[in-house]
């Protein structure tokens, strides 16, 4: 059934050729061909959220109560294509259907029942012009379509335009991170169950920071749930 879900989503996007193998795809609309379909593996995080391996890489460095990850990803896997495909190929629908299909993930599993608010780590403002729209947005978006859980957008902002992460160790990356984000709208929060929502998490670096953003001087919960966690 879930694999008909993700079927269903991708039989509404674009465009005619697989963005993982360059098969041509006719007939219907879609960003990957069904072979390629078939080879992506929805995780279990949703079974086990206080367990899993992103938990356990967040709680490193900060503390939260529950985390979740749909996809695992591997370099020049299936899931990393669709995923640059939705940040630099113009495609935010991409981030939307994906959702939409975790939140009806979670919303069968009752993990929905947690939370007051879905936060998207926010992109600096310079960012969002270059690219249009932020991805983890269209994730929360998608989210919030289905289990019915506000999406807010003005409490927290990135007031630092960090440069790429990528070539830094995870200390490099903790530290680089520092003081990026600011709560403006400490009310939205306070002594609420927050989830934090993301495209990918590597080293857990940029959600840490948007967390501990959060967590100073607010009595607020914390879980997150991404995308895709790099394995």
């Amino acid at each position: 059934m879930l694999k008909q879900v993700l079927i269903d989503f991708l039989n509404l996007l674009f465009p005619v050729r697989c963005v993982s193998c360059g098969e041509c795809i006719e007939g219907r609309h879609s960003v990957i061909c069904d072979g390629c379909l078939s080879k992506i593996q929805i995780t279990d995080y949703h079974l086990y959220p206080n367990t899993n391996r992103l938990w356990m890489l967040m709680n490193t460095n900060v503390d939260i109560k529950y985390a979740y990850a749909l996809f695992k990803f591997h370099q020049n896997d299936i899931v990393k294509k669709l995923i640059h495909y939705m940040k630099y190929k113009n495609h935010p629908e991409i981030g939307v259907q994906l959702g939409i299909l975790y939140g009806s993930i979670l919303k069968k599993h009752h993990c929905n029942i947690h939370f007051d608010v879905i936060i998207p780590v926010p992109l600096h403002k310079k960012r969002i012009e270059q690219r249009g729209y932020n991805q983890s947005e269209m994730f929360a978006k998608g989210l919030s379509q289905i289990i019915n859980i506000p999406v807010n957008n003005n409490c927290i902002f990135r007031t630092v335009n960090t440069i790429s992460q990528t070539t830094k160790s995870g200390s490099d990356r903790l530290l680089g991170m520092d003081n990026v984000f600011t709560v403006v709208d400490m009310d939205e929060v306070k002594g609420k169950h927050v989830l934090i929502v993301d495209d990918v998490v590597t080293t857990g670096s940029t959600m840490t920071s948007c967390i501990k953003a959060l967590k100073v001087n607010l009595n607020c919960e914390v879980s997150v749930a991404v995308i895709a966690i790099a394995e």
